[in-house]
This record gives C-alpha cells, structure tokens and sequence, in this order.
C-alpha cells in the first residue's frame, strides 16, 4: 500500500553560510531506522534512503507542516535543498533558505539553533515484513521512497 508520512531528525551542527540572498545550513534530512507511524513501526532500511536521495533534489524546504499533505501554495516556500546525497545510512543535504521569503525571526531562529527540527514530508510504498533493526522490531518495510518537502522549524 502506498503510504504519506513525516518524520523528524534533529539538527546535527550549524554550519551556516550566508551571503546577501541566502542562509544554507547542510544538514542530515533522514536516515535508517525504525519508525513509529499511527501505531506501525516501519523499517526504512539504508539501500532504500540511498534510492530515495535523488527525489530530495530541489524539494522545497517549508516551515510548517502541510495540511494539504503536498505542497501546493508557492506563498509557503521558504527554500530549496540541493547537493543531497547519500552517505553511509543517511541523506545529507544543503538546505538552502531564500530569504527575501522568510521572516527575520525565523533566520534568527534558524542561525540561533532554536529552529532544529528537520522534518520531511514523503510517499512511500508499506510492505508488511518482519524483523528487527538495532534492537528495534518491526512490522513494516518502506520501499520506493519519494520525498515531496522538507520542513525547518
């Protein structure tokens, strides 16, 4: 079954560069484990981040979940990631804040530390297999992974 889902990694280090139109912060976007979804604890396992790493290209990075699911409002975006890429059992990426269309407080924010939730918004196929990761059991395995935004707040 086709599934939406949003996850949350917290911010490893703030590295940022600035010049006159943008704020880039690289980060890591997602990586392997186990999640809990509604109750379902899914596996989504390194070789599938490293096929998903691709689809995070250009996604557009927002500041608040969507409640349409997909991005469909151009008013809510705020950047753009770019250099994503795979590494190890993760998606590191630049994400890349226009800040001609963010508040200052949110840059403050952002360059502060206080926004350092990174959350993407992504489909993905849920198929129904057993196992365990790290100690970890689960009960699903994400497959096809298309990652649709990436959220900083």
């Amino acid at each position: 079954m086709r599934k939406y889902g949003l996850k949350s990694v917290e911010a490893y280090s703030l590295q940022i560069k600035e010049d006159e139109e943008t704020l880039v912060v690289p980060d890591v976007i997602t990586r392997e484990g186990v999640y809990d979804y509604d109750g379902m604890p899914i596996y989504e396992p390194a070789s599938e981040v490293e096929k998903a790493a691709y689809t995070a290209l250009n996604a557009w990075v927002v500041e608040e979940h969507l409640p349409e699911i997909i991005l469909f409002k151009p008013q809510l975006i705020r950047g753009t990631v770019r250099n994503a890429k795979f590494e190890k059992d993760r998606i590191k990426a630049e994400l890349v804040f226009f800040k001609n269309r963010c508040a200052p407080q949110y840059l403050e924010d952002i360059k502060t530390g206080k926004a350092r939730s990174v959350s993407i918004g992504f489909f993905f196929d849920c198929i129904p297999q057993h196992g365990e990761f790290k100690g970890q059991r689960y009960e699903y395995v994400k497959k096809n992974i298309l990652i649709d935004h990436v959220l900083v707040g």
